[in-house]
């Protein structure tokens, strides 16, 4: 399949669907007579072309798609004289949707589900629709389960389907009793007598609604044909759900079904993690794999499918040169390039003359690129569509790779010395698998500016540090401690991250030590998350609480009339941390400087790509570890914006210090 470079224009795609025009024209699709001998034949021509798939002009389109467009109707947007309104008809063949069946296919053919990211109304909840009844009306015996976290998600679809079914029945000769026939569930059978007992017959196959809300094993017990996940990026713990069901539709390592798994843009909320988790590893979860060809960096990668906003977007566009263009042409192709065009200048409009919440929604309801898609446009108050962009910089230059210095700290008498080490590995993205090794090591960008007699200024460092007591965790919450750099007239970088620590090493003692050893080396002290007290009783064993930062004043103003004196540290309170999101917000989106390129802003200076897809995946409840420790740093400098450091440090011509005491040494320790 061609992922999406040059995209070849289909011709004369009325043909394939001749029966649709003919049922509009006529309100029939025969004219022969119900039982004879022309009756039949149509309707084993249509039930094969319906299963082998239908040819024009050397170009094959599968049965479930050729179904659809003959055999199904839709909600659509038709022109009737100058108004343009939705009436219930037959779908238009679209570029978009041949691909999508094609896959969808080829996943079948080969023992494979399908993952689908999307941009949002481009009608995927009737072309599922139609896949559940291509598979009841032509399955005997089948099941096809539309399953979702809440029930409204899946009811949308499985009504599509009943209206389906009962056109079916009005209008072809592939009418079926139904017992049940509930909004819920249908299945192909009815009751007769047979040598004076009551029996069931019929065609047996099925299509029914499962809600996981409040049972994640929902469908244990069942075996399906075909499983529809609906709203995925909406499903909290979508992969144990996904996961416990497997054997519904997987029978050892052979796929007896064929899960369906789709998410929409702009409805990425609790599941949006592991919908993403399945997205971009398709292989693990025996889904089909695609190369990546959408997200910067990605190329060389496998994700999932993705449907940007590009594909079939109704309408014209004006372009720069005053062209007016349509973005979908007559034949159903999509025209790319000037549907992005459209997009670019939506995005700049709404950019301009809405708030941020309705600019972030607007892209992720219409996402050039799965990132896009995974954006959450609530719940989270950093500015998430930047940090995307910044993200993808990040590893198409191969940037914070270039800057990471790997390496290890470790005591010469009473002073930490780094000896570097690049077969060390750090954690390098977020979400971490249990699977994954959780040690973790240093990262440096930056190693700690020194004087002509080896000394750094004390206060030109700050950490903040989120810590962990137990050595055993079944979680994937880790520690984290970010050092940041103030401010200094006499260096060219400043308010900046410059090292990371983030790990989870076999005992918390290693942590703690590791931790001491890179405050120690940049003279930084840390304001750390109190609520846990391994960190500090190790601290003070080892006589060196001078490297915690003491209870801020700041609380007072944040918390009022608190009377919680904890000595060092801060309880991160639910006031504290929605007011150490805003300070966090608003660093992140502080300009640094003007370039060619464009604003400069603070989230440009950081390079841990981790931390980059935590403030994105970020919500008020999770591990978002390296977001705390960072947040704490940004409170830290907040406590110390009195503090000018160029007052207290003169020089001379030749780069020394006047006031050498303002140089804190470390205190020995035992």
């Amino acid at each position: 399949m061609n992922h999406f470079g040059q995209i070849p224009s289909f011709v004369n795609t009325r043909e394939f669907s001749c029966e649709a025009r003919s049922f509009l024209k006529n309100g029939y699709y025969t004219n022969s007579p119900p039982g004879t001998y022309a009756y039949r034949e149509y309707w084993d021509e249509q039930t094969r072309r319906c299963l082998e798939g239908f040819e024009v002009g050397g170009v094959r389109i599968t049965g479930p798609h050729y179904f659809y467009l003959n055999f199904t109707q839709i909600k659509a947007t038709v022109k009737k004289g100058k108004l343009e309104r939705k009436i219930l008809t037959f779908p238009s063949f679209l570029d978009m949707d041949y691909y999508y069946f094609d896959e969808c296919e080829k996943a079948r053919e080969n023992g494979q589900g399908m993952i689908v990211a999307k941009a949002r109304r481009k009608g995927f909840s009737y072309k599922n629709g139609a896949l559940c009844v291509h598979q009841y009306n032509f399955f005997k015996d089948s099941t096809s389960i539309i399953g979702a976290y809440l029930n409204e998600y899946g009811g949308a679809t499985m009504a599509m389907s009943l209206e389906m079914i009962n056109f079916l029945n009005k209008h072809t000769a592939w009418a079926k009793r139904r017992n049940p026939d509930r909004r819920d569930f249908v299945k192909a059978r009815f009751k007769e007598i047979v040598e004076g007992k009551e029996v069931w017959n019929g065609y047996n196959s099925e299509i029914f609604t499962l809600t996981f809300k409040d049972n994640f094993s929902a469908a244990i017990g069942k075996t399906a044909d075909l499983m529809l996940w609906e709203e995925a990026g909406k499903f909290p713990n979508l992969i144990n759900a996904y996961m416990i069901t497997a054997p519904v539709f997987r029978d050892g390592n052979v796929m007896i079904g064929m899960p369906l798994i789709f998410g929409t843009g702009g409805d990425m909320e609790g599941g949006s993690n592991d919908f993403a988790e399945m997205f971009y590893n398709p292989d693990k979860y025996w889904l089909r794999p695609f190369e990546n060809v959408w997200d910067e960096g990605g190329a060389g990668t496998n994700c999932g499918f993705f449907i940007d906003d590009m594909w079939y977007k109704p309408g014209k566009v004006t372009l720069e040169n005053g062209d007016v263009v349509s973005m979908v042409d007559e034949e159903g192709n999509s025209n790319r390039a000037a549907a992005e065009e459209f997009l670019d200048q939506e995005r700049k409009i709404i950019k301009t003359t809405d708030s941020r919440t309705t600019w972030e929604k607007y892209i992720t309801q219409s996402p050039k690129t799965p990132r896009e898609a995974f954006l959450k446009s609530s719940g989270n108050i950093f500015p998430t569509i930047e940090l995307n962009a910044w993200l993808g910089e990040l590893e198409v230059t191969k940037k914070a790779q270039d800057m990471a210095m790997l390496g290890e700290l470790y005591w010469e008498k009473d002073i930490v010395k780094w000896m570097p080490n690049i077969e060390l590995k750090p954690i390098t993205k977020f979400p971490i698998k249990p699977t994954d090794d959780k040690t973790g090591c240093v990262v440096i960008w930056e190693h700690p500016f020194r004087d002509n007699d080896g000394n750094t200024p004390y206060g030109l460092y700050i950490a903040g540090t989120d810590p962990y007591d137990q050595d055993d965790s079944t979680t994937s919450s880790l520690g984290s401690t970010f050092i940041y750099k103030t401010f200094q007239k006499f260096d060219k970088t400043y308010n900046i991250p410059v090292a990371e620590y983030t790990g989870r090493p076999e005992t918390a003692k290693e942590y703690y030590e590791n931790v001491r050893k890179l405050l120690t080396y940049y003279n930084a002290q840390s304001l750390y998350e109190n609520n846990l007290k391994g960190l500090k009783i190790y601290f003070e064993q080892k006589k060196c609480l001078h490297l915690l930062k003491p209870q801020p004043n700041i609380l007072k103003d944040i918390v009022n009339r608190s009377t919680v004196s904890r000595g060092y540290g801060v309880h991160m309170s639910q006031p504290i941390k929605v007011q150490c999101e805003i300070y966090l917000r608003d660093w992140l989106l502080e300009k640094r400087a003007d370039t060619e390129e464009g604003d400069q802003l603070n989230l440009h200076s950081i390079y841990s790509i981790p931390l980059i897809q935590e403030l994105i995946a970020y919500e008020k409840d999770g591990n978002f570890d390296r977001v705390i420790a960072f947040m704490l740093c940004i409170l830290h400098s907040h406590e110390n914006y009195h503090i000018d450091l160029e007052a207290q440090f003169k020089f001379s011509e030749g780069d020394k210090f006047w006031r050498s005491s303002l140089f804190k040494k470390t205190k020995k320790t035992f």
